[in-house]
């Protein structure tokens, strides 16, 4: 069976990630994956590097993006980035793919509004930004960057369950609790969790590798 990475972030995740775009495609080629996504943090910088080239390998490119979001982007809050010794303090995100011309240029909006209205360090969308671009994306709960890991493990079951509830009201069934193991301490309760979170909430799951 093949596996198909939908959380991969590159070098243009500047400060976070190492990645290159070259490097990615080329692994994905030689292992015979038949598709990727690239989810940079803010920013699709890579985009057209990252589809030119895996075009060139026979390599599906996923356009995406894994945002930075908060409640109300009006309100500017000093926060930057993650900090591993305070989550609380950090933006949280979500990880959007496009699977279809409308959702990239749905993505594309979220960017641009996140960027040019919602800077405040760090490019922030909202839920009222989200909802309104929603058509034609997918949304991926995302690896312990993401709000709702955070929430469960900071917070308790209760704040998370809200929060998946919230995300589901804007993207209903295209909203996927993704699950992560491989050197991730502590992540076995929240994949229980998230499995039982998705019998209830009827959401599909999948499986993320949160690549840097």
């Amino acid at each position: 069976m093949s596996f198909i990475h939908l959380h991969v972030h590159s070098h243009y995740s500047l400060l976070q990630a190492s990645s290159t775009i070259p490097a990615l495609i080329d692994k994905c080629a030689q292992l015979k994956m038949p598709s990727m996504a690239l989810t940079d943090y803010g920013n699709m910088f890579g985009t057209l590097e990252f589809y030119f080239q895996a075009m060139d390998k026979d390599v599906n490119p996923i356009l995406a993006c894994e945002m930075y979001y908060v409640e109300d982007k009006s309100k500017k809050e000093k926060i930057s980035g993650y900090s591993f010794r305070d989550p609380s303090k950090s933006y949280k995100t979500i990880v959007l793919l496009a699977k279809n011309l409308e959702g990239y240029k749905n993505l594309c909006q979220i960017n641009t509004s996140a960027n040019q209205k919602g800077f405040y360090f760090l490019p922030r969308a909202d839920y009222a930004l989200l909802d309104k671009h929603k058509e034609g994306l997918i949304a991926l709960t995302g690896g312990m960057r993401g709000q709702i890991p955070y929430l469960f493990h900071s917070k308790g079951a209760d704040q998370a369950v809200r929060e998946i509830s919230a995300l589901k009201q804007i993207f209903g069934s295209q909203l996927y609790l993704q699950l992560q193991t491989k050197g991730v301490e502590n992540y076995s309760d929240y994949n229980i969790f998230l499995a039982d979170m998705a019998k209830r909430k009827a959401l599909p799951l999948v499986m993320g590798g949160d690549v840097h």
